[in-house]
């Protein structure tokens, strides 16, 4: 999706939810079911809201990345926040918060965003060093070529009658006549 569609659309979401939350404050009693929906507009009001912040951040620190990468990486924050708020709300109502389950909850979605960003980034440069060693390739620069079973030369045909490889001007079984080899170094012709 384009950034600017993107944050065009998450502003609309941010104002709907705002709006939305606004009315079920002024206009009903608190049940445990309005609180529960109110609850579920304040995260989506907070992470809609904090989309735009979050996507100017990434832009401005992540320079070269694709805009599209940077999108989804600012929803994603962006969610975070609102489930953090939406925490805090949970915690608060229940006259549980304090500023080690603020720390806590801080720490591990923090967490959670590093581990996802580094599972998409791929794996490091010598874990993949280590998977093509294993596999029997090499990388040794951008010019070089990778040997692979579809690369590899082929070795020559089993003749019909004996099953061993046809010597240089002997027919094959398919009617043509075998490569010549080349002659030896130091060998008189």
């Amino acid at each position: 999706m384009k950034p600017r569609l993107a944050i065009a659309i998450s502003l609309l979401l941010a104002a709907a939810a705002w709006a939305c939350l606004a009315g079920i404050v002024r206009q009903f009693q608190p049940t445990p079911r309005l609180m529960g929906a109110a609850l579920g507009l304040a995260v989506i009001a907070v992470a809609a809201t904090t989309m735009p912040f979050w996507y100017a951040l990434q832009r401005r620190l992540a320079r070269g990345r694709h805009p599209r990468i940077l999108v989804g990486s600012s929803v994603r924050e962006g969610l975070w926040t609102g489930l953090f708020v939406g925490a805090l709300l949970v915690l608060r109502y229940y006259d549980l918060l304090n500023g080690v389950l603020v720390l806590v909850i801080a720490l591990a979605l923090f967490l959670l965003e590093t581990f996802l960003r580094q599972r998409s980034a791929g794996p490091p440069a010598a874990a993949s060093r280590r998977q093509m060693a294993r596999l029997g390739k090499t990388s040794g620069g951008p010019n070089r070529q990778v040997a692979s079973p579809r690369t590899a030369p082929k070795p020559p045909a089993p003749n019909k009658a004996g099953g061993k490889p046809a010597a240089a001007g002997q027919r094959t079984g398919k009617g043509q006549p075998a490569p010549k080899s080349p002659p030896k170094s130091g060998s008189k012709p």
